[in-house]
């Protein structure tokens, strides 16, 4: 599966990446919305994890745009304010899961299997019937 991960704190994203490609995920990183955006603009994502708190742009914008270029690959948002996580879920921006930070990477894993599960449900199902 290809990802695109977008978060800002370098160590955290090295880590991660680095969990993901043992998984045998191949992982693109940015570490800003508009570096996410220029890659997501010039290569196709199975996935994007995005943080929310990055420079210049936060990934709820970033997602946003994503989202009116009819981008429409899953997305799981991770961020450390737990306040906003709770607001997130109810929101229809494209968001299909959110995670807070610190989490286990066992737990990333799991919301990854069952986001992109989801997402090629919904996917069959909007897809036209050919008739026989």
């Amino acid at each position: 599966m290809r990802i695109l991960l977008v978060e800002d704190e370098k160590d955290f994203a090295s880590i991660l990446r680095q969990g993901l490609e043992e998984k045998g995920h191949n992982v693109s990183v940015a570490h800003d919305a508009e570096a996410a955006l220029l890659e997501a603009g010039c290569c196709s994502f199975d996935l994007f994890i995005m943080d929310i708190i990055l420079p210049r742009m936060d990934g709820l914008t970033a997602l946003a745009n994503l989202r009116k270029k009819n981008i429409s690959s899953p997305a799981i948002i991770i961020t450390a304010r737990v306040e906003l996580a709770g607001e997130l879920k109810g929101i229809g921006m494209g968001i299909d899961s959110c995670l807070i930070k610190p989490f286990a990477f066992s737990e990333l894993l799991e919301e990854i299997d069952c986001v992109v599960e989801r997402f090629k449900v919904k996917q069959r199902e909007r897809a036209p019937e050919l008739s026989p």
